[in-house]
């Protein structure tokens, strides 16, 4: 409906316009220098996923208060919070490269927090493994979608062309009623923040996620995705 168009829309041109003006910030001090690794040939600011999720911690938490039943706006409130806490980590290893074991610790950690508030009845595996089992796995899946979603950043629209189909997706089957509202909601928001950051991120790429947004994306993306996998 109308509804979710506007907050796709409003996402998109809050993200932008934060993006323009934090801009010379990254510029100055989170350049991506090219390596051998690299795809793109001269350095390139990153750190735009500062703005996307300021941009979509500010949307999803006003949207959880006021929009959602309580209940299903408390769901979503450890996610924010592993998100943030993520793009605060990311940001300290885009300015100041972190030691690998630091990264992991804090995926690990933030992983563990949103598997351990899930429904208790959300079960994806019942007649095959006991629940402890199926969650362990759950925290090992989102800390791998968290670092799969880290790995294609560095790539021109690589990330916009994974995330906006699947919150697109994840969005109409909230829409059919296939999954919660507040999981619909985040979908919303996240597509809105992707669709104001491609036009910065298309070939040749003005800007980057870096690890302040790719990480917490990861993580947001994992989230939406469990809920798709138990709607079968």
């Amino acid at each position: 409906p109308l509804s979710a168009l506007g907050l796709v829309a409003a996402s998109a041109v809050l993200t932008a316009c934060l993006i323009i003006v934090i801009k010379p910030l990254l510029v100055r001090f989170l350049l991506a220098r090219p390596n051998a690794r690299s795809s793109h040939k001269v350095a390139t600011p990153q750190g735009a996923g500062i703005a996307v999720m300021l941009v979509l911690l500010a949307v999803c938490g006003v949207g959880a208060t006021l929009l959602l039943p309580a209940q299903q706006g408390q769901s979503l409130w450890p996610v924010l919070a592993g998100a943030a806490a993520l793009t605060v980590l990311g940001t300290l290893d885009d300015a100041h490269a972190l030691a690998v074991t630091w990264r992991l610790i804090g995926q690990t950690v933030a992983a563990l927090a949103i598997v351990a508030t899930l429904p208790p009845d959300l079960r994806l595996l019942p007649d095959i493994l006991p629940l402890l089992a199926e969650r362990a796995l759950l925290v090992l899946g989102t800390v791998a979608c968290i670092n799969a979603v880290n790995f294609l950043d560095g790539i021109d629209w690589m990330t916009v062309a994974e995330i906006v189909p699947i919150t697109l997706a994840v969005a109409l089957l909230a829409a059919l009623h296939a999954v919660p509202p507040g999981v619909g909601l985040l979908a919303l928001v996240l597509l809105g923040t992707m669709l104001g950051f491609a036009a910065f991120n298309k070939h040749p790429a003005q800007m980057f996620l870096g690890d302040a947004g790719s990480l917490p994306i990861g993580l947001c993306l994992a989230f939406l995705l469990i809920f798709v996998a138990r709607a079968d």
